[in-house]
């Protein structure tokens, strides 16, 4: 893999910065989205001797018409394409429910365009630029909530128990990652989703300790252990894996 450009969607959220923070150690450009005006500044303050030179931070909301084709204007701007394409963000605001745990229509639609229907216009967009001189990586981001369902007890915890629409998406985008790999298997790029588990750092410290106790390793994620799976998905060495849900989890869903 020759060039190390990025496509990361969400850079101003808790994994988001961390990822560029770590790949922009790495040499890697990376061109991100951000749905706020304040975000960008965030990034543009936090990252100031990198913007237009390794790091690009493109505004742009999700809800627009034609968003995925906005971005990719302004990536022909900077004249910077990438090869790895990671979609990463998500709105929190989708998961809100009322008092009695129910969902919303507009709840339910909102979340499935942020969580399903983006990445796939997305992934579109990025499979008609194609480059000829690398190979080329999409990784999705997902969650176990995508493969076993929530844990009753440990919403007890939680200040913001994990609503049904989040890892109904979330199983979706999973099933949409194997059929990108099963209609493009054939072409130089490979389709991954990396679903983890619960990220210390994140959550009150009952939350911290319930869900230790729940998981085979005894502990939460290190942020370290996620960066590290996604580093190996967009690597040369991760060429035969195609199509394929790694869950970094500690262990958690093998109970």
């Amino acid at each position: 893999m020759k060039a190390k450009i990025i496509l990361l969607t969400g850079g101003s959220g808790l994994i988001g910065i961390n990822l560029i923070n770590y790949f922009l150690k790495k040499d890697f450009k990376i061109i991100t989205t951000v749905s706020k005006e304040e975000s960008k500044s965030l990034l543009i303050k936090k990252f100031k001797f990198f913007i237009d030179k390794s790091l690009f931070v493109i505004k742009q909301n999700f809800k627009d018409e034609n968003f995925e084709k906005k971005i990719f204007f302004e990536i022909n701007r900077i004249n910077i394409f990438p090869n790895i394409l990671i979609n990463n963000a998500r709105d929190l605001k989708n998961l809100k429910v009322d008092s009695k745990n129910i969902i919303s229509n507009k709840a339910w639609l909102m979340e499935f365009n942020m969580a399903v229907v983006a990445p796939y216009k997305l992934t579109l967009e990025f499979l008609k630029k194609k480059r000829v001189d690398t190979s080329r990586r999409v990784i999705n981001m997902g969650s176990i909530y995508g493969t076993v369902a929530i844990n009753k007890i440990l919403q007890n915890f939680n200040k913001a128990p994990v609503p049904m629409h989040y890892s109904i998406c979330k199983s979706a985008l999973i099933h949409m990652t194997k059929e990108f790999a099963a209609k493009f298997g054939d072409k130089d790029i490979t389709f991954n989703i990396l679903s983890f588990g619960g990220v210390k750092g994140r959550e009150n410290k009952s939350f911290n300790i319930k869900y230790s106790e729940l998981s085979p390793n005894g502990r939460m994620l290190k942020l370290n252990e996620v960066i590290g799976a996604l580093e190996f998905l967009i690597s040369e060495n991760s060429s035969g894996v195609n199509g394929h849900n790694l869950l970094v989890d500690g262990g958690w869903s093998i109970w």
